[in-house]
């Protein structure tokens, strides 16, 4: 029986994601990107188009891409 390492998959996903933030302002300025193997695999306005977009991919896709919103600018907390 083979493992499937899925839980792995989201988390080196969602590491990749937020190590590369700044670069995303960037280039996805408030977007809704999708990454998957250390790649943007998609991006919309609105996150209800991106998951419609993602149901249509392959199920491992679906299941250990990291989706997040990437604001323009880095926001600052006060403490």
């Amino acid at each position: 029986m083979t493992k499937v390492r899925w839980p792995q998959e989201f988390t080196r996903n969602t590491d990749w994601l937020y190590g590369h933030r700044e670069r995303l302002r960037s280039q996805y300025p408030n977007k809704c990107v999708a990454v998957w193997d250390h790649v943007v695999i998609d991006s919309a306005d609105e996150l209800d188009e991106l998951e419609a977009r993602l149901h249509k991919m392959d199920e491992r896709i679906r299941q250990t891409a990291a989706i997040e919103f990437v604001v323009a600018q880095a926001s600052c907390m006060l403490l």
